[in-house]
């Protein structure tokens, strides 16, 4: 029934909308025009577009091409992690698609096209469009939204539909260019939808009537490159004039949970347009409108005449709301920039947002950080250091420095191309012409009716000419160069003129990109020195003893590999180990702290000291490096002190040692190996992971004639069904052999082992354990606020069992305890944006001593296994 009464509908509204067009009204505005009739039912649209453009080149055109947007996720990509799509797809991996039913000329006639892989499609047209020449056709398409997050799709009770919900034409026709924004063109839209959704969009809305549960929507927009829409159930509309600016208001579409964040929101939005005004003032009436959305790239998304606002704004810890503002900001001021200079280029304006917010954000709170300068002083802490230095924390881009690019971008206006936002090129193009002259032509623009880069170019001192800078401005746009810039060498030499060091920069990757190199010398002095990164190789001579080099202190480049970006290199320190546990079954408290030193940015060697308490004292110090990608070598002393919380007796021993283990996938990334690596992922889902380690202990204490080798082989292997759902197993093996620690060399029970037993409550020789832990989805994304401190999402259930033994004597795949039990999981984002799990398990044995029956009970953070 529904399907028959959308289909009348439809084409009611496709003839309403399309017979008796006038393009004169629009030709002065932009040269191409949509005219859409549309229907909405069940994350569904059905829809005829007609559309009409001119050949503005100089030469005919013979072929149209039509991007698919939404196609764009059509596939798993198998070089990323399941992790990366959990973000993505809340539920389960699905697609979402454009397909394109019929393209027909004006008078019915087919016209043929080919699919040209999964995004666009190629038309082949009888005769070719002449310059100046009008053309219109009409296209007939279905399009199913996909339930995802992100700026296209669906959860819950909000639809986003940035742009591309319709094929639409790729920009600059004929001149194969399609790494950008789509060209401004003109709307006509009638959008019929159930009646009891609610719909914000880029053009004011005029409802023409109620039929049978829908109604009918007309919208119109001019010199848009695309159009936009917010569509939700049960949504709260806040609206707020500004009393100093009549004529703006804000209107903010909200659900009604997170309508005290609503309050916080139109607050700032109403600060920062004021702001704006005082800089530019702007033209009125205005209106404008944000959208809450589920978004997985950024704290806020650009549509058309709309802002979509992520639901995580805000519900973090009052410190680092800052940030949110920031983006918040940047995000108004991209659509008041817009208004204003709807002609320029769409890199400028991001530019221009970023530079305005950038001032906002000084004046509002006087002064600017970065996440890095709040953390570094607890940079200590191994989990804030995972903060400080983890390239794949989400929203990175929002609380640091380094430009990160998304492995997909789903922003209609640079999915094509992925090109550098304009803040980024705002500053090489500030490092190129400096800082004062950007800023002259910053504060000159809004004053002149000139495109930025004619502006850039009249201020004086600029020293670069059109012909110099437009080339690397379309570089960084077309394809953005990833430059690696290292330090080669650095020698000294003694001269009759006094001592000097020559260091040796070398640049990879084509490009210009201009450096800092800071140079701290013997006498406690640091100098910055400047290259414009013009050639690839570049010697630096300084007149002082050099103690160390590091270049682009400040992260202004980009750099993907900053191993090799100071020299000596420097290390930190991170607290490793810390804890204490106390078994109320047994009276038994354990404890244990360790240090850990690493080189930043290169986690491949480290030095580690321990020391714990476990029944005796003991601790030890080590040197690991890691040699190639895949195998790490370790040395080291301890000394373990007597046991008295194992059944077997361990007597004190001070060794050393050396180990070996082996890690697959490779440590630092998955080896691709031709034809195997990409099929094998899409197979198989992901690749297991072994684990193989091998050490050898030599007693340097008492019987100094003790020895051990010790072999352990770990797999690990996860099966995903799909989001929060899937069957995780493991099967570990450990053999021994020699007299030192004997009866002493594996342990089973405790959390991370065996659950339905005591801790460490059985010890032996060789080691044999299989888990097994089904997860499961209780509900996803509850979106609880807890303290500020941490938002949750997914609620897993998890059932488990564990069986294994650990002997004396060896006794291959021998299951002699087992265990059963179930589990809660609990998926946070701790301080908003940092994934973390609750843990609650309770277990029991299945066959129990005396001392082991009854339940055991588990809170803790992260995943068994």
């Amino acid at each position: 029934m529904m399907r028959p009464l959308l289909s009348y509908v439809l084409v009611c509204l496709c003839v309403l909308s399309l017979r008796g067009t006038s393009w004169a009204a629009a030709s002065a505005a932009s040269s191409v025009r949509y005219d859409i009739g549309v229907a909405y039912y069940d994350h569904r649209l059905w829809g005829m577009e007609r559309i009409t453009l001119i050949n503005g080149s100089a030469t005919p055109l013979g072929t149209l091409e039509l991007l698919l947007y939404p196609n764009l996720y059509r596939m798993r990509n198998p070089a990323l992690p399941g992790e990366y799509y959990d973000k993505i797809y809340p539920v389960t991996f699905n697609s979402g698609n454009v397909e394109i039913l019929a393209i027909e000329q004006l008078h019915g006639k087919p016209i043929p096209f080919n699919k040209r892989g999964m995004t666009s499609v190629e038309m082949v047209l009888d005769r070719p469009i002449a310059p100046e020449e009008q053309f219109a056709f009409n296209v007939r398409f279905a399009t199913t939204i996909p339930e995802k997050f992100g700026v296209f799709g669906y959860y819950d009770d909000l639809i986003t539909l940035q742009g591309g919900w319709h094929p639409y034409l790729a920009p600059r026709q004929g001149a194969g260019d399609v790494s950008q924004s789509p060209d401004a063109a003109t709307f006509n839209i009638h959008l019929t939808l159930p009646d009891t959704l609610q719909l914000m969009a880029s053009a004011p809305i005029q409802w023409e009537g109620r039929h049978d549960g829908y109604r009918v929507a007309k919208m119109s927009a001019h010199a848009v490159p695309f159009f936009s829409f917010s569509i939700g159930h049960h949504l709260i509309h806040k609206e707020a004039a500004i009393p100093s600016l009549p004529g703006v208001s804000i209107v903010y579409q909200i659900a009604p949970e997170d309508q005290l964040y609503g309050d916080q929101i139109v607050r700032v939005a109403i600060d920062a347009i004021t702001f704006f005004h005082q800089t530019v003032p702007m033209v009125s009436p205005l209106r404008v409108q944000l959208a809450e959305a589920f978004l997985h790239q950024d704290i806020v998304g650009n549509g058309a005449n709309l802002l979509y606002v992520d639901r995580r704004m805000f519900k973090v810890f009052k410190r680092m709301r800052r940030f949110h503002e920031a983006g918040l900001t940047r995000g108004l001021f991209v659509l008041l920039w817009t208004q204003q200079r709807p002609e320029e280029e769409p890199w400028v304006i991001e530019g221009l947002a970023h530079e305005t917010m950038v001032a906002f954000m000084s004046q509002r709170y006087k002064s600017l950080s970065d996440m890095e300068q709040i953390l570094r002083p607890f940079g200590f802490i191994p989990l804030m250091d995972d903060l400080l230095y983890r390239k794949d924390v989400p929203f990175r881009g929002i609380y640091f420095k380094e430009p990160e690019t998304a492995p997909v971008d789903e922003n209609v206006a640079t999915w094509m191309g992925q090109r550098l936002s304009g803040s980024l090129l705002f500053s090489k193009i500030r490092n190129l012409v400096g800082s004062n002259v950007m800023n002259d032509a910053i504060i000159a623009y809004p004053k002149q009716h000139q495109p930025f880069r004619q502006v850039l170019f009249q201020i004086p001192g600029t020293g670069f000419q059109a012909r110099d800078l437009d080339p690397l401005i379309h570089q960084w746009l077309k394809a953005p160069p990833r430059l690696d810039f290292s330090i080669e060498d650095i020698r000294k030499k003694s001269t009759a003129l006094g001592d000097l060091t020559e260091i040796d920069i070398k640049k990879t990757g084509d490009g210009i990109e201009p450096l800092d190199i800071l140079v701290g010398t013997k006498d406690r002095k640091e100098r910055t020195l400047r290259w414009e990164g013009t050639e690839s190789h570049h010697t630096v001579v300084v007149s002082d003893r050099v103690k160390w080099v590091e270049i682009d202190p400040d992260k202004q480049t980009g750099d993907p590999d900053r191993s090799n970006n100071r020299r000596p290199l420097k290390w930190k320190v991170l607290l490793d180990q810390i804890g204490i546990g106390h078994n109320f079954n047994t009276g038994a408290t354990r404890y244990r702290m360790g240090g850990l030193a690493e080189p930043f940015y290169n986690p491949q060697k480290r030095v580690r000291a321990v020391f714990e308490y476990d029944g005796g004292y003991g601790g030890g110090i080590e040197y690991g490096r890691l040699l190639g990608k895949t195998n790490w070598i370790t040395a080291g002393a301890s000394y373990l002190g007597a046991s008295r919380f194992s059944d077997v007796s361990q007597e004190a021993a001070g060794v050393v040692y050396v180990g070996y283990q082996l890690t697959y996938p490779n440590i630092l990334d998955v080896p691709a190996i031709p034809l195997i690596t990409k099929y094998l992922k899409q197979a198989i889902g992901a690749f297991p992971n072994i684990q193989l380690a091998l050490r050898y202990d030599q007693r340097v204490t008492g019987d100094a004639g003790d020895r051990l080798f010790k072999a352990t082989l770990d797999f690990r292997r996860r099966f995903r069904f799909s989001t929060a759902h899937g069957l995780d197993v493991r099967w570990t093996v450990g053999t021994t052999m020699g007299p030192l620690f004997e009866g002493n060399r594996f342990r089973l029970g405790g959390d991370y082992t065996m659950r339905g037993y005591n801790p460490g409550q059985f010890s032996g020789n060789h080691l044999n354990l299989v888990s097994a832990e089904y997860r499961f989805p209780l509900a996803y994304e509850t979106g609880v606020n807890l303290f500020n401190l941490m938002l949750t999402h997914t609620l897993q259930g998890a059932v488990f069992v564990d069986a294994g033994d650990v002997t004396r004597a060896p006794a291959w795949f021998k299951f002699g305890k087992a265990d059963v039990g179930v589990g809660i999981r609990l998926h946070v984002d701790f301080l908003g944006f940092y994934d973390s799990v609750m843990r609650f398990d309770v277990a029991v044995p299945l066959n129990p001593r005396d001392a082991d029956a009854g339940l055991k009970y588990y809170l803790t953070t992260g995943q068994s296994f």
